[in-house]
């Protein structure tokens, strides 16, 4: 993520709402990191409703980890009731929710061009947060590309794929290069020595000048902030890629 997300993750959603008298940092650079406060829109898989949108589904996809039997049926999709931009489409490959004795919920994937798609309501140039596990063992990197969306192109695509992002998305470097894919995609670094911990990568609409941030902030200006100043765009699709068969999860997916 940014530095701003290295130095304390002030940005993320789940952070309180205030910033506290006394901090580590100095105030200054406090105050110089985005603090999405009031989220424009987000997907959770930790939200309490997630079961309850299983109604129809046809497929075996929401599983409690270490456990064969399904604990709810779910397509990842939200019901029929719910707004275009709530979706959670699955492009292809085994991606699933899932979570575990701690509580640990996320949308996983451990299958090689497994892709998976998140939509989320913007208003004006959006800031982009993807909150996604970084660990040992099976756990490895993951490819981010974004779309905009024409609000009033959001039903009809509501239910497909971009054939263009996943392209891109196939196509990305074993070994990300940030001159040949910044513009197209970003690489992830899913895998850690020791430990489980969340992860933010931010895709700031500011250039803030920071080179933790670079390659976020010209993925989403290539993808998204381009085609703001001719078009009415009401929606970004966030789209994560599984190259190799490791594992990922994403947990949430937000935009302010």
């Amino acid at each position: 993520g940014s530095g701003c997300a290295d130095d304390g993750g002030d940005e993320m959603p789940s952070s309180p709402a205030g910033v506290p008298e006394d901090t580590v940092a100095d105030r200054e650079s406090v105050e110089a990191c985005f603090i999405c406060r009031e989220p424009v829109d987000g997907i959770d898989a930790r939200s309490d409703g997630a079961p309850s949108l299983a109604a129809n589904a046809t497929d075996d996809v929401g599983v409690l980890e270490g456990r064969d039997e399904p604990i709810w049926r779910w397509n990842l999709t939200y019901d029929a009731a719910a707004p275009a931009y709530r979706a959670v489409l699955v492009c292809g490959g085994d991606w699933r929710w899932t979570t575990d004795g701690r509580g640990r919920s996320g949308w996983r994937s451990d299958g090689a061009n497994s892709t998976i798609r998140f939509r989320v309501r913007v208003d004006g140039p959006p800031t982009l947060s993807v909150t996604y596990m970084r660990s040992h063992e099976t756990f490895g990197d993951l490819v981010v590309t974004l779309r905009a969306v024409a609000r009033g192109g959001a039903a009809g695509s509501g239910r497909s794929c971009d054939p263009g992002a996943v392209g891109d998305l196939a196509g990305a470097l074993p070994a990300w290069d940030p001159d040949h894919d910044s513009r197209r995609t970003v690489t992830l670094f899913g895998h850690r020595e020791s430990h489980s911990l969340w992860d933010a990568a931010v895709f700031p609409a500011a250039d803030e000048g920071d080179v933790n941030s670079k390659h976020f902030h010209e993925l989403l200006r290539e993808t998204v902030l381009t085609r703001m100043g001719g078009e009415d765009v009401g929606y970004v699709d966030v789209y994560v890629h599984n190259p190799k068969g490791d594992r990922i999860k994403i947990q949430s997916v937000t935009s302010c």
